[in-house]
């Protein structure tokens, strides 16, 4: 082999072991993903229990019509805000309003009566004292003076029961609120049985609950309460426990609790779907994690003995950083809330954990920090 040729081939030979290298050491290369990060502290989580109940107003009537009449004007239509003696609707009154006249008028002339006989009684008590006029006379006439009075009286009631009567044929709102039905029409005879509206006061609003008996201990009336609801998906409702029932239902196995809300604001509307909260126990101090940064993966639980599903259990755990790597750290876990979970064991106040981008993680791999949060957890929970 000429001497050109050795030097050819050794050439070659030296470009492919240093292109060989190369690759090796591209293939080496790590993958290093980006994160957000937060510290782990500690706070206070509460244990609670949640039902599920439907709002309806503190007060919720329907109105019935005294007078069996016709409607013949509506002022007020289902969703309407009224105020306490604003009228709703007037039925018809024309022979009532008669009747309210003809009892003035009967008054009037009982007035008049009554006004001369008591102007005759006392000259009759000033001549019987003169002994101008006898007993008798005396006496019939003190006797027509008290009829007088009495007819007065009777036309007084008479006018009062007809003005009463009267002012039946105004419907009329019995206290501040919304019209959440109206039943009849104009023309509609107004029977004493059928409604003609609803009215719901709203300004406190209320929710029903049905709690089983192992919980029902742990409710007091006056305990403080948190209602969330789907119109409002970023507020908490607060309220108290005001009414709670001492007999179970036989079927249900379920005692009712009453619990009152404040709504000044109008913000809960009778009929929507709710969730209550009722804070049965606190812990203070624990290391807490927020919920985002949970990850689960099943595993077998052997301690049964058999394999069966219930061997099948979520195991809770994180990404630590540790030496710029994420290794993963399994909990157990205690009092948990929509927002945070307080640790029992695997971990401890001061570890780092990966609260975004965790699902793009491995054990062990490289983590580039982006961001290092700050989280405000702990309060409410179950």
């Amino acid at each position: 082999m000429n001497m050109k040729l050795k030097i050819f081939l050794l050439a070659f030979g030296l470009s492919m072991i240093s292109a060989c290298g190369e690759d090796n050491d591209q293939t080496e290369q790590e993958t290093i993903i980006p994160v957000n990060i937060s510290t782990v502290e500690t706070g206070r989580i509460d244990r609670s229990i949640r039902y599920m109940g439907t709002v309806s107003g503190e007060r919720d009537v329907r109105l019935y019509s005294r007078i069996p009449d016709r409607i013949i004007e509506i002022r007020a239509e289902e969703g309407d805000f009224v105020s306490a003696g604003d009228v709703l609707a007037i039925v018809g009154n024309k022979v009532l309003k008669e009747t309210v006249e003809q009892a003035e008028a009967a008054l009037r002339i009982a007035r008049a009566n009554f006004t001369n006989m008591e102007r005759e009684y006392r000259r009759a008590q000033r001549l019987f004292k003169e002994e101008a006029i006898s007993r008798q006379q005396f006496d019939q006439t003190e006797t027509q003076f008290e009829n007088s009075e009495s007819s007065l009286q009777q036309a007084e009631a008479s006018l009062t029961q007809a003005r009463e009567n009267y002012n039946d044929a105004y419907i009329k709102a019995p206290f501040d609120g919304i019209v959440n039905e109206r039943f009849l029409e104009i023309g509609d005879m107004a029977a004493g049985g059928v409604p003609v509206f609803s009215i719901i006061q709203i300004e406190n609003v209320k929710v029903n609950i049905s709690v089983i008996d192992r919980e029902y201990n742990y409710i007091q009336e006056g305990q403080d309460v948190r209602l969330r609801v789907r119109a409002h998906p970023n507020k908490i409702f607060n309220g108290t426990v005001t009414k709670k029932r001492s007999a179970f239902d036989p079927v249900s196995r379920m005692a009712q609790v009453e619990i009152l809300f404040p709504n000044k604001d109008g913000q809960l509307n009778p009929g929507i779907f709710g969730e209550v909260e009722l804070v049965i126990d606190s812990r203070h101090n624990v290391p807490l994690v927020p919920v985002e940064a949970l990850l689960h993966r099943i595993e077998l639980d052997e301690s049964l003995g058999r394999l069966i599903d219930e061997q099948l259990v979520r195991q809770p755990y994180v990404y630590v950083v540790e030496d710029g790597r994420a290794v993963r750290r399994p909990l157990e876990l205690g009092y948990q809330t929509y927002d945070a979970a307080e640790v029992i064991r695997g971990l401890e106040p001061g570890d780092r954990i990966v609260v975004r981008g965790q699902n793009n993680l491995a054990d062990g791999v490289r983590i580039d920090i982006a961001n290092e949060v700050e989280l405000t957890l702990g309060g409410e929970g179950r």
